[in-house]
């Protein structure tokens, strides 16, 4: 499933509803449950637009020594 997922961030401006709203379809059907580094890629490069290389760093960060994330951890 390769959707095309609309622009997310908007450094001069406000996101459109469609956008936010497509977001949060995408966080929404990534974290049905606790996510693993692998599974995160769909956040970082297709949400976020960042390169691949960016995935472990985030996940890292975010997840600060465990190997899953949840959706609260990811928002907050």
């Amino acid at each position: 499933m390769k959707d095309k997922i609309p622009r997310f961030y908007f450094p001069e401006g406000n996101a459109s509803q469609e956008a936010i709203e497509a977001g949060d379809k995408v966080i929404n059907e990534v974290f049905t449950k606790d996510i693993a580094v692998e599974e995160f890629i769909k956040i970082t490069v297709d949400l976020l637009g960042f390169p691949k290389m960016f995935n472990s760093v985030l996940f890292n960060k975010i997840a600060q020594g465990d190997n899953k994330i949840s959706k609260k951890q990811f928002i907050k």
